[in-house]
């Protein structure tokens, strides 16, 4: 199974990847993508297509890309992914 670290890294390249083509992608097409790719979550379970639980693994791939890389590096997750509708899961 892969580590915590893999997801969050592989979450903070496709952030951006994302950002450099100005794109964004729904938690739900990140959870997808995390499954096809065998990330799973702590019980070693697919992820369900719930929003919420998607956007939890986001900001906390957040906070480890500002620990490892600095607030400025960890900016194209928090600018990558988005609910359904196109909102961010944190305030401005």
């Amino acid at each position: 199974m892969k580590t915590r670290e893999q997801k969050f890294q592989a979450i903070w390249d496709r952030a951006i990847m994302l950002d450099a083509h100005g794109k964004t992608e729904t938690f739900l097409d990140l959870s997808k993508w995390l499954n096809k790719n065998g990330f799973r979550n702590q019980a070693g379970k697919p992820y369900a297509p719930v929003p919420r639980g998607i956007a939890k693994v986001v900001a906390s791939a957040y906070t480890y890309a500002v620990r490892k890389f600095g607030h400025k590096k960890a900016l194209p997750i928090a600018n990558s992914f988005t609910g359904s509708s196109g909102e961010y899961a944190w305030p401005d």
